[in-house]
């Protein structure tokens, strides 16, 4: 493809990203100012527009992994609010925060010395920066959905899905970049619309954010089942790179498309069927969960439904019912 094309395709893609998340930041400008909980929320729109820019502007330039990094902070620290919507939040949780944020660190510390004496050794450093804080970003969207109220997962399901459609774009790039494959160009290219395709999810999703509410729910399961499926997938790129990386063949094109395939026809068949979405939910709780609840958490949750006693608490009769029903995490009660 012409160099010229090249660049306008980058430019654009960028420019549009930029162009939609700076609306979805006025868009949110009004409630931010009245609400201080929302203004973190505008902060991350207004972050990924501003990279998005820098992006399209100057590539390459060292300003545009600056502001990377700090969108990624941010949307880090709107999770972890999230998270803390729980009056308990675990103590490997906390860990997990931390060590994605100081991965973020360590990527600014690196972008630094690679501006005062640049060396390849610094330049396959950051990439594996960026590979391991999309990874773990991608196991801190996985648990906050996982945590999150039955009642409210369909208000952050858009939200959650952006997150992880632009980490996810991050991990395959990043990760055939260090491979030192051609496809990586090309995803940078396309980068811009990848993330423009999340602004929707964001405006789905931030129509109403009262209804956000998290809750402890396995916590550590699912930090330990996505991190490891991540992993597992880092690790299958790899061996695959080195076994084919004499062969002289651009195998990571092909094998991005087969992915794609994949992932679209599994979305195809997942989202718009609850019974194949329920059938999954069965499996994965049957084969990879020893214990199908925490009941330490279950009857904590239990109790302190049945004991909120406050003068705009709900009758007791329905409290009963709500008790009984978030165990088996159901929307209602209707037949008790």
């Amino acid at each position: 493809m012409d160099a010229g094309v090249d660049a306008l395709i980058g430019f654009w893609s960028q420019a549009l990203a930029a162009a939609l998340f700076a609306a979805l930041t006025l868009w949110r400008l009004r409630d931010a100012a009245r609400n201080p909980a929302q203004r973190l929320l505008a902060g991350a729109f207004a972050m990924t527009s501003c990279w998005a820019w820098l992006v399209a502007v100057t590539p390459g330039e060292p300003i545009a992994g600056y502001a990377e990094s700090a969108r990624n902070l941010l949307w880090i620290s709107l999770l972890y609010g999230l998270s803390a919507a729980g009056e308990e939040r675990e103590h490997g949780l906390k860990l997990v925060y931390g060590a994605v944020a100081g991965v973020i660190g360590l990527q600014l510390i690196g972008a630094t010395l690679e501006l005062i004496s640049p060396s390849g050794a610094l330049v396959q450093t950051g990439l594996i920066l960026r590979v391991t804080t999309s990874a773990g970003a991608l196991v801190l969207v996985h648990n906050v959905y996982g945590q999150a109220a039955p009642s409210s997962r369909s208000e952050i399901r858009f939200a959650v899905l952006g997150l992880a459609l632009m980490w996810f774009y991050d991990l395959n790039l990043y990760t055939i970049a260090y491979l030192g494959s051609s496809t990586a160009e090309a995803l940078t290219r396309w980068r811009g619309l990848a993330v423009a395709l999340t602004a929707p999810l964001f405006a789905l999703a931030t129509r109403d954010e009262s209804g956000w509410r998290i809750r402890l729910s396995r916590a550590a399961t699912f930090q330990s089942l996505s991190l490891f499926a991540i992993c597992a997938y880092i690790v299958l790129m790899a061996i695959v790179a080195t076994a084919l990386r004499g062969s002289g063949v651009d195998w990571s094109a092909a094998l991005m498309i087969g992915l794609l395939a994949v992932m679209t026809v599994a979305a195809m068949v997942l989202i718009p069927s609850p019974r194949a979405r329920g059938w999954l939910k069965v499996k994965v709780a049957k084969h990879l969960f020893e214990h199908r609840y925490d009941y330490r958490i279950e009857w904590l949750r239990f109790t302190e439904t049945l004991g909120r006693a406050s003068p705009d608490a709900p009758p007791l009769s329905e409290r009963i019912v709500k008790a009984f029903a978030d165990i088996a995490a159901a929307p209602g009660g209707l037949l008790l």
